[in-house]
């Protein structure tokens, strides 16, 4: 009996402590949904690492409003990263579900299932852990993201904070890195290439160019140009 008491005690403790860790967390969501955004949990732990090694790139970011961004660009990262977007509540539970199925069969790491709800809240406020807390964290920020922001603007909100290659982060900045023109200016093959991009920046951009990114890109590329294509 005295061992229930102390396990709930134990459970009790680490959920006020979790709650505390999530208020402090809390966004001003108002804020958010205008844009006010001086940086993310992401750029500042980039920022934290190019201190200890002075060889990474400077970090370049700028925040645009959406009608500065290619409306190619808003498709092609629909089609690369969440294809149920618009029909979702910010978790895509059909896609965790295959996510886990190709994980428990393949010994390769595969596709984490993750919407891009869920990237922009691990973008803005979160780390790159892989932990349950991280996770946990990750559900109840998505829900209340979704809750208090529209569909277009989240989308808005991750085209600009994303990452895009070593210190780029968002389409403004990618833009004007790869091609040296605005997030507005952007083709629909050039949007299919920052969109083939993701998650994985650091590996695949256009300046690494690989076989394999040029055969991604293409794939929504083609998706991309379709007539009548709807998210």
């Amino acid at each position: 009996m005295a061992m229930k008491r102390t396990l709930l005690a134990i459970v009790a403790m680490l959920f006020l402590a979790d709650l505390i860790y999530l208020g402090w967390k809390w966004p001003d969501w108002d804020d958010l949904a205008h844009g006010r955004i001086k940086s993310t949990s992401f750029m500042d732990a980039y920022q934290a690492r190019r201190k200890e090694d002075k060889k990474l790139p400077p970090l370049r970011f700028k925040l645009v409003s959406a009608n500065k961004i290619s409306p190619y660009m808003f498709r092609a990262v629909i089609i690369s990263e969440d294809s149920q977007f618009y029909q979702h509540d910010g978790v895509d539970w059909d896609a965790v579900k295959n996510a886990l199925i190709r994980n428990v069969s393949s010994d390769k790491r595969t596709i984490g299932g993750s919407t891009i709800s869920q990237q922009l809240t691990k973008n803005l406020f979160l780390s790159s852990s892989r932990s349950i807390f991280r996770k946990w964290h990750e559900f109840v920020l998505t829900k209340a993201l979704e809750a208090h922001l529209t569909k277009e603007q989240i989308l808005w909100l991750y085209l600009n904070v994303a990452e895009f290659g070593r210190g780029v982060y968002g389409v403004e900045a990618a833009a004007q890195h790869y091609w040296n023109i605005s997030a507005r200016e952007l083709s629909p093959w050039q949007a299919a290439a920052l969109a083939a991009s993701l998650p994985g920046p650091k590996r695949n951009n256009p300046d690494t160019d690989s076989t394999r990114f040029r055969r991604y890109t293409s794939r929504i590329y083609k998706r991309l140009m379709r007539p009548r294509y709807e998210p």
